[in-house]
């Protein structure tokens, strides 16, 4: 059996536990920021993007030949992820969940799992 890092299982799972770690800081605790609501949506697709870029590396060290079904499972539990953290800010106080922020997610996965594809398919050329 391949090692967590070999399979590049292990940056993803770290990451995976610090997103959920800084949802789980209470609203009060957080730095401000000028301008708030650009930059708390640029962070959230920065985060969800690396979770993305991780997750494909991930499945492709697995398994170099994974097929579209495949891949596009694996955007649905990106997806699902990112929904189950802006919901289960719901009770950490002084926290949110916004259809703007799981939209911000959403699209980092996404430009996450694009870029890398962009990077895999220029690379076996």
């Amino acid at each position: 059996m391949k090692s967590l890092q070999k399979t590049g299982t292990l940056p993803f799972l770290i990451w995976a536990g610090l997103i959920l770690i800084v949802s789980s800081i209470p609203g009060q605790q957080m730095p401000e920021m000028t301008s708030f609501w650009q930059w708390d949506k640029i962070a959230h697709f920065a985060e969800y993007c690396i979770l993305g870029l991780l997750l494909m590396r991930r499945i492709f060290l697995v398994n170099p030949d994974a097929t579209a079904r495949t891949i596009a499972l694996w955007i649905c539990a990106a997806l699902v992820f990112a929904l189950i953290d802006e919901m289960h800010q719901l009770v950490i106080p002084n926290r949110m969940c916004t259809w703007q922020d799981y939209s911000a997610n959403s699209l980092g996965v996404l430009a996450g799992f694009g870029v890398h594809h962009l990077f895999h398919e220029k690379s076996k050329r």
